[in-house]
């Protein structure tokens, strides 16, 4: 078939939803010819033009970049600025009216099966290609998680005002956001990633749909069954962008538990806006010696660093399924993370720890008590591990893909 695929986050090198954009589009093109209109404020046309000078072109992948105004780049910087971060939904907004003037334009030209809106995953903005008279494809579909209030003494007084805003207006868009229910409404199929998304597109929306976890294993990473001896020091890897929903502290707090004598080094990957915070909470807790601050490295460089630690911890309180957590399983690393959001749905019992989401408490109790699991049961590295890797074989882009084709296919069969 042939098939338009809008994903604006996309990019052979980076993570996140850049991630979910390129593999998705690179594995149906293994089965169908594939257009994706691209966009991103960062550098994604350098990043695809660099991976066709090292490794070629995709056959039947066709990358059309359709670069952000001036004026969109300008409200995505101010939105970083305090207060303004809602000017990132109408920089995004301005793009995917670009977008969709430009899939006209190649409409005029070439004739396609079917469009899919892949990312930005978020429900907010569905983008316009749905009014094409294409049939209409969207997901997977995430946003609908709200970060839990109870965890606001954690946050920067800024994060704060930010966590209970977002709330309620997510509360209130989730009803409301007219131009998202249409386009669900109007989709042959809807894939949705948590069970908040499902609630949101299920019973508000009146829309079928069905669950899908956003992330996928990446196929260049080579996973080995991790071992811990119980006599050097654990490691620990966390690793995100440092914005209050991340929630390293909870971390932070839990390290600050261990009883003397219990050696562990956490390496501490990415940067933000609460980076300078944590850092100053860590030496209030006295923990500062076990960690080590290694900014924002290259994709690559960060996978290197986190395939020598024994364990990925993942404290964030409001994600989809989060590319990071599917990397440590791929690498073969249990997580410890909270039993909410995608990490509920990504990791099992058998491949980590999973601590109930319902307040900093039971949180910093839970991570606390998983480390000294671990410390005390150096066995359970090399289980868990092994079980990370099993289970990351359940989590293959080829089964999206395989599912997104199913779809397609038997929209056509019905036509």
């Amino acid at each position: 078939m042939k098939i338009l695929l809008s994903a604006f986050a996309f990019s052979p090198y980076r993570g996140s939803e850049c991630a979910v954009g390129w593999n998705i589009a690179r594995n149906l093109a293994r089965f169908h010819d594939v257009t994706v209109i691209a966009g991103d404020l960062g550098d994604g046309e350098n990043d695809y033009a660099r991976y066709v000078a090292e490794n070629g072109s995709v056959p039947r992948l066709t990358v059309d970049y359709v670069p952000p105004s001036r004026f969109t780049v300008f409200l995505e910087r101010l939105h970083r600025l305090p207060g303004l971060w809602g000017l990132y939904y109408l920089a995004y907004n301005l793009w995917q009216r670009k977008a969709c003037k430009r899939a006209k334009e190649l409409l005029k030209t070439e004739k396609f099966d079917l469009v899919h809106q892949l990312t930005m995953i978020g429900y907010r903005e569905p983008g316009y290609m749905w009014k094409l008279g294409l049939p209409f494809f969207w997901g997977p579909v995430g946003g609908a998680p709200n970060e839990p209030i109870a965890f606001r003494r954690m946050f920067s007084w800024r994060g704060c005002v930010k966590v209970v805003l977002r709330t309620v207006l997510n509360e209130i868009q989730k009803r409301i956001c007219l131009r998202a229910k249409r386009a669900a409404r109007k989709a042959s199929k809807i894939w949705v990633v948590t069970d908040a998304d499902y609630r949101m597109v299920h019973d508000l929306w009146g829309v079928e749909c069905d669950r899908m976890v956003e992330a996928g294993r990446d196929d260049s990473i080579a996973g080995k069954i991790r071992s811990y001896d119980g006599a050097s020091p654990l490691r620990i890897v966390w690793s995100g962008i440092h914005t209050s929903r991340k929630a390293l502290p909870i971390l932070l707090h839990a390290l600050s538990r261990l009883e003397e004598g219990m050696e562990v080094g956490v390496d501490v990957l990415g940067e933000g806006p609460e980076t300078a915070k944590w850092k100053s909470l860590a030496a209030s807790l006295g923990v500062s010696s076990r960690l080590t601050w290694h900014g924002r490295l290259p994709r690559m460089d960060a996978l290197k660093l986190m395939a020598r630690a024994h364990v990925l911890a993942c404290p964030s309180i409001k994600e989809a399924s989060s590319i990071v957590v599917i990397e440590a399983l791929s690498l073969g690393l249990p997580v410890i993370c909270h039993d909410a959001c995608g990490m509920g749905i990504v990791v099992t019992d058998k491949c980590g720890f999973k601590i109930p989401l319902r307040n900093p408490e039971t949180s910093i109790s839970g991570f606390a008590t998983a480390i000294r699991t671990i410390l005390e049961r150096p066995d359970l590295v090399e289980q868990k591990s092994a079980a990370a890797i099993a289970r990351v074989g359940e989590l293959t882009w080829h089964s999206k893909v395989s599912a997104f084709s199913a779809a397609y296919l038997e929209r056509r069969e019905a036509k």
